[in-house]
């Protein structure tokens, strides 16, 4: 919830109590209705995370001028940091590796996809 811009958070607020209802003192919501609200967002915040990622790593791709080889492990750590930045070093190298795997050899925002 602390990753989401003030708009969103008072959007989403404004649809839950909308969709509230009263009995005697207390309100309830739907818990299916905030599943899905929650879901559209994290949608929408995965989506601009990979919008990031991807042109981060197009932008490694022309400054190290080996267009073959995708991006390079130094590169990919730096833009993983820029777009996830509390991920542990592990997790990283994990990723790299799978990229490279499903990237054939070439590690691109799509083969982490």
């Amino acid at each position: 919830y602390k990753t989401l811009t003030q708009n969103t958070q008072k959007n989403i607020i404004q649809q839950l109590r909308q969709h509230t209802k009263r009995k005697g003192n207390s309100d309830f919501i739907d818990v299916s209705f905030v599943c899905r609200i929650y879901l559209e967002f994290y949608k929408i915040e995965k989506q601009k995370r990979f919008n990031l990622m991807k042109t981060l790593m197009q932008q490694q791709q022309e400054i190290s001028k080996k267009q073959n080889l995708g991006c390079l492990y130094d590169n990919f750590i730096a833009v993983f940091d820029v777009v996830y930045p509390n991920t542990p070093y592990i997790e990283k190298a994990e990723l790299f590796r799978l990229g490279w795997s499903f990237g054939k050899g070439s590690v691109s925002a799509e083969s982490l996809w």
